[in-house]
């Protein structure tokens, strides 16, 4: 689950997200990429990014930045919830489809993404 913390400044080159994710749940079985970057800041739990070929395993506490032109993923290996949030440049076409797809400020993060291939 996806919710929206960033508010509505016109023509904005950032978006931030708070990602729950369930035991097992991930960003999907495609690696994703678009021009940009990402932030990440794990606050609960654990979670697992594949940046390309290689991993990382984000606790509380732990971030990671990296460029979103890379293939990525991510995927809660854990036994309980984690939470973390993403500030990313995403480009304008994704951001549109979010907002017309979202009326509220929360989504399934693993439909939003399916949207997008």
């Amino acid at each position: 689950v996806g919710e929206r913390l960033s508010g509505d400044l016109m023509k904005s080159a950032l978006e931030t997200w708070r990602v729950t994710l369930e035991p097992g749940a991930s960003s999907g079985s495609d690696p994703m990429q678009y021009e940009g970057e990402e932030l990440v800041v794990c606050g609960e739990g654990l979670v697992r990014f594949r940046i390309g070929d290689e991993e990382y395993v984000l606790r509380a506490g732990d971030s990671l930045h990296f460029r979103a032109c890379i293939p990525h993923s991510w995927r809660n290996d854990g036994s309980v919830p984690t939470r973390f949030t993403i500030t990313s440049s995403l480009p304008l076409v994704f951001r549109s489809l979010m907002h017309s797809r979202v009326p509220s400020p929360t989504v399934d993060v693993e439909e939003l993404l399916s949207l997008s291939a």
